[in-house]
């Protein structure tokens, strides 16, 4: 998670300020180590409670860059949330199963 100024913003993309806001407000309770770019942000005194940086982030000021691709070993692969589970399916039996027939036939084997 990487914050970055409003004035700074490039080619990246960044979430909307809603989503930013709350994503940031997580992050900060658990600490302001899981945030890149709040060293970067310019003026520490400008900008010093969490409240604030959250604010900023709500007002737009401060912009939450989108996660690039996340490399899987053989590749790269986009990060996104795991796909729903399917509903189980209910297939009907097609035919019952067959009712033995009673056997007629008699085998008689001689023994020497």
């Amino acid at each position: 998670m990487r914050l970055i100024r409003n004035v700074d913003k490039g080619f990246e993309q960044t979430e909307s300020p809603s989503t930013a806001a709350r994503w940031v407000n997580d992050a900060l309770m658990r600490g302001r180590h899981n945030i890149e770019g709040l060293a970067n942000l310019g003026n520490p005194s400008r900008i010093s409670s969490d409240f604030e940086i959250v604010e900023a982030v709500r007002k737009g000021d401060l912009l939450l860059v989108k996660e690039r691709l996340a490399s899987s070993g053989g590749g790269f692969i986009a990060r996104s949330a795991p796909a729903p589970t399917p509903e189980p399916v209910y297939i009907p039996p097609k035919d019952p199963w067959p009712q033995a027939k009673p056997r007629d036939d008699q085998i008689f084997v001689e023994r020497r």
